[in-house]
């Protein structure tokens, strides 16, 4: 390509700045000009085996306009005479659409030995919204014989709700490509729609004569080949004229974006209008190619702005940051003049910087400008012209810029500058591997950035950001409040927080003007803080005021009929409340929530009761994934006014509803009441599956429940009903091998996770029991969870139909008040107290656990090795096998009356009846409880490390464990009895 007019100094300055950073930064081998080696994160994919002559490779799918219609590429080594592209609605093969008419050429690499490719790409006929289709690839040769993918690959078309999920990544390489595995895994969970590249691929598919290109684009086979790939031009692609870029990626949809070649590009998917732009322009480019770049920008931009209706959201997405604040080493300049250039465009002969994306970005209202090149993940705020020009990002007046470089590949990562203060517009950094996720409604455009650990396996949340726009939420709130509002409280708006704030000083009427300024900013503060709860529905970051939490309660409740001062009620329930104090406990809410046979819909009398009970839910669903659910495993939830075991019984009828023969529930045994009488109360039939031993834990026997499952018959059962949390030496259910039985013989799979969300370890367990088989729903506590009064729970699952069902199987109206509970505390802890109880409840666990071994060794005892469980602990009590299960017990007495709660002390040989079946061994989950060090049933005492629980707390149990069972108890070895001394 011709040069284009950059001054001497900005293209000296380059030129010095990547060959420093090839010469001095980290890096392995692997790189552009080195051959590829096997290592974690490329050795189970297909990238360097021999293929046919004939044999489909480097497979690879994209998308139009809303998924309207697929388009498949391949490659070939040999010319052959028919491709052919077979796709089907997943589980229908029968259906299959075979297409034999696309797009053969030849693509010859410019390196010495002109390797040569043959590259195919085929389109699907129009597609049908909201389907999984299956598809693979073939050819015919010259001699007639056909060969077909070794695969069967799958996509999906758009779902038919507002909301859009899709993976953002960037810079991925051959070898270091850390984030691959997850990558993999996402994208063929089917919960997300396609995957964004913002450039450079494999490093560099040039060499070798392009092998390198081939090796990489199979390598990253099962990824392009299972989701959509909507990606963009970097530098490492820059090679022959951009050649390998246009050839191995002609199937992205620039022919419907009216541009030249797939240097640009633009696509529309639900809400979203995303731009892939070409930076390269600027240092590879010339200036007529610089010209017609942004030429083709501003149009699309122009028509992005005419259809904001319906995609209110514009994306530009390309390789080179417009901002940054990294270096790859010390003469490294990137983040100084190739961001200028980005934004300014290049400087001519006289000194001036035009031709820049900055000024178009702005002018049309751009959102979010999505980028790579730096090896790390880098996010702003708000910004324009260098100058941050928000915190908020709500409603935002500016662009702000995402930059996800750090999928993996051999120069490692970038780190960030240390020195010197950040500029004002650098709000998050973070210079390992991962990858980010977006989710986009009509009114949210909410970007998660996940850490991708070294070892190939998913790790935390680094950051987490939600940009939001004015919403229907949130004027319906307006709407209802005006609406019934009294001429008195119509003025009275001039001063409060819920209409026009923006009013005229009242001071000289009124007082002193500065005065009245004060607290019409304090009203505004507040104001503005409600108002951003109700567009991003959110569990806050920080915690709230109870000031601030009790004028949002009181404002809600204002939208009940029963609080409007000129209601009359003639009704059987018009939320009259007879006692004051009573009143002001539940903030003047009476009419509790939902609706006569759904417990989810907006009750007409009370709008405020109502739009508490869903914002309550919004943030629910956002603080599940904080604890770790993935969006596939919590895609909803309901929030029930009744504990854990009354959810359990509506859970299992609701799915039981769809299964009129059913009258049987798998249920691996579990030693709580509850549990137990869940299935009675639901009107079923409890099928006990006997646990079986694994050293000191008690497991699930999987040949057990397979075996139930076959002398039943799968349409006789209701549902597997699993558990996760539990007192040790029980360890959770095998629930994904479970998950696994109940997607293979079609049965519903109900897991009782009660305080599960405080264990990294059950959390795992059900998003991968929701990713690797069947789990419809889920049900945990609000009080061991939350920390808030016993009454409520929490159902979620992966789809929305079994929660929609649930709600409408809620017979009536339900009380309000387990939710206020909810909803006081979400908002008084806030996310990051959350997740600091989640971090504190791990280190007490490993705490407890020091502290108790220490007092088993001190007595001769032993901690159980319950590694599966980690809330729960059990050490064993050197008794006598002949001591009476009241003398047994009579520890856990004791340790009661020292204000010790919560602890089970368990004797063997215990028989319970509950509801007319009998329980061996009760307490400790199987009939005989024999650990692995003992020759016979053995008695032992539990202790937990739950949410919220102290370090001071469990060295004061600790203290009076040890001085009860050293000094103040003995054992009767004669009569095998505890005496108290």
């Amino acid at each position: 390509m011709k040069g284009f007019l950059v001054s001497g100094l900005i293209a000296g300055l380059y030129a010095l700045s990547a060959s420093a950073a090839a010469v001095t930064r980290r890096g392995i081998a692997g790189g552009p000009g080195e051959l590829a080696t096997r290592d974690l994160y490329n050795a189970n994919t297909n990238w360097n085996r021999t293929y046919a002559p004939a044999e489909p490779q480097q497979i690879h799918i994209s998308i139009t306009d809303n998924a309207q219609y697929a388009k498949v590429q391949f490659a070939t080594l040999e010319e052959i005479k028919t491709p052919l592209f077979q796709y089907w609605p997943k589980g229908s093969q029968r259906k299959a659409v075979t297409i034999e008419n696309g797009q053969n050429w030849a693509f010859v690499d410019n390196g010495t030995a002109h390797h040569t490719i043959y590259l195919h790409n085929l389109q699907t006929r129009p597609l049908k919204a909201a389907t999984i289709y299956q598809y693979k690839v073939g050819t015919i040769d010259m001699s007639g014989n056909s060969t077909w993918s070794q695969s069967t690959f799958e996509f999906h078309t758009a779902s038919k709700d507002d909301t859009t999920n899709f993976i953002a990544t960037a810079d991925l390489g051959l070898v270091n490509a850390v984030a691959l595995p997850n990558l993999i895994n996402l994208a063929k969970s089917h919960e997300y729609d396609f995957m964004t590249l913002s450039g450079d691929q494999a490093y560099d598919m040039a060499d070798f004569n392009g092998t390198k290109g081939d090796d990489y684009m199979n390598m990253v086979q099962d990824l392009f080949a299972n989701i959509p790939f909507i990606g963009g031009v970097g530098n490492h692609e820059s090679a022959y004229n951009f050649s390998h870029w246009k050839n191995r990626f002609n199937n992205v949809p620039y022919q419907e974006s009216n541009f030249v070649n797939n240097m640009q590009y633009s696509f529309n998917y639900k809400t979203l209008h995303i731009i892939s732009f070409n930076t390269e322009i600027y240092f590879e480019g010339s200036a007529e190619e610089i010209t017609t770049a942004l030429n083709w920008f501003e149009e699309d931009l122009k028509q992005a702005q005419k259809n904001r209706k319906k995609q209110p959201w514009i994306i530009v997405m390309s390789h080179h940051p417009a901002y940054c604040t990294s270096y790859g080493s010390p003469t490294d300049m990137s983040c100084l003049t190739q961001t200028a250039i980005v934004r300014d465009g290049p400087i001519g002969p006289d000194g001036n910087a035009t031709g820049g994306i900055e000024d178009l970005m702005l002018q049309y209202g751009v959102d979010v400008y999505l980028t790579g090149h730096r090896h790390n993940y880098e996010r702003t705020y708000p910004v324009a012209k260098g100058k941050r020009t928000s915190t908020s990002y709500h409603n935002a007046p500016s662009y702000f810029e995402i930059l996800v470089g750090n999928a993996g590949n051999y120069e490692l990562t970038i780190p960030f500058n240390s020195t010197g203060p950040l500029p004002d517009w650098s709000a998050s950094r973070y210079d390992g591997y991962g990858f980010s996720v977006v989710r986009a409604t009509p009114t949210e455009l909410e970007f998660t950035h996940y850490q991708s650990n070294l070892d190939g396996t998913l790790g935390s949340v680094i950051d987490h950001v939600v940009a939001t726009k004015d919403s229907k939420f949130h004027a319906l709130y307006h709407q209802v409040t005006q609406q019934h509002k009294t001429a008195s409280e119509k003025k009275a708006l001039k001063v409060l927080p819920l209409g026009n704030i923006h009013q005229e000083p009242c001071g000289n009427k009124y007082g002193d003007a500065t005065y009245a300024s004060q607290g019409r900013q304090s009203l505004e503060q507040r104001h503005a803080k409600f108002q951003t709860l109700l567009s991003q529905r959110r569990v806050p970051r920080t915690p709230w005021s109870e000031a601030d939490i009790e004028w949002v309660l009181g404002h809600i409740a204002k939208m009940d009929s029963n609080n409007f001062q000129s209601n009359v009620g003639l009704g059987e329930r018009e939320a009259r409340i007879a006692s004051r104090i009573v009143a002001r406990r539940h903030y003047g809410f009476g009419h509790g929530i939902g609706r006569s046979g759904d417990i989810s819909e907006v009750q007409p009398k009370a709008a405020g009761s109502s739009l508490l009970y869903k914002l309550t839910q919004y943030m629910v669903l956002d603080l599940l994934r904080i604890c770790g659910l993935t969006k596939a495993a919590a895609a909803a939830c309901v929030i029930l006014p009744m504990a854990t075991g009354m959810a359990l019984t509506l859970s299992m009828r609701t799915v039981g509803s769809q299964r009129p023969r059913a009258k049987y529930v798998l249920w691996p045994r579990i030693d709580q009441k509850s549990c137990f009488k869940s299935i009675i109360t639901a009107g079923y039939v409890p099928v006990v599956i006997p646990n079986v031993m694994e050293g000191d834990m008690v497991r699930t026997n999987l040949a057990a429940v397979q075996g139930k499952v076959h002398e039943l018959g799968p349409e006789n059962i209701v549902c597997i009903m699993s558990t996760t949390s539990c007192f040790a030496p029980r360890v959770p259910d095998r629930i994904i091998e479970l998950a696994k039985i109940c997607q293979e013989h079609d049965i519903p799979h109900v897991i009782n996770n009660a305080y599960g969300l405080a264990s990294q370890k059950c959390v795992n367990l059900v998003n991968e029991a929701c990713r690797q088989g069947r789990v419809d729903l889920y049900i945990q506590s609000t009080d061991k969870n939350f920390l808030v009064p016993v009454g409520g729970s929490v159902v979620a699952g992966p789809q929305n139909e079994p929660i929609a069902a649930l709600s409408q199987m809620y017979p009536g109206r339900a009380s309000i008040a387990p939710i206020m509970d909810l909803f006081i505390t979400l908002l008084e802890v806030g996310a990051d107290g959350f997740l600091a109880l989640l971090q504190e409840r791990r280190e007490n666990y490993a705490h407890l656990c020091h502290s108790l071994s220490l007092v088993a060794h001190n007595l001769g005892c032993r901690v159980l090795e319950t590694p599966v469980n980690d809330v729960s602990l059990a050490m064993t009590l050197n008794l006598p096998t002949d001591t009476s299960a009241t003398s047994v017990t009579f520890l856990g007495s004791m340790l009661f009356s020292r204000s010790v709660s919560g602890t089970r002390v368990v004797p063997p040989h215990t028989t319970k009846t509950i509801s007319g079946y009998s329980f061996n061994g009760f307490m400790s989950h199987i009939d005989e409880y024999t650990p692995r060090l003992a020759n016979a049933p053995t008695s032992y005492m539990t202790a937990a490390a739950a949410i919220g629980v102290k370090r001071q707390e469990i060295d004061v149990f600790v203290e009076k464990l040890q001085k009860l069972l050293g000094k103040t108890l003995s054992v009767n070895l004669t009569r095998g009895k505890f005496v108290q001394i």
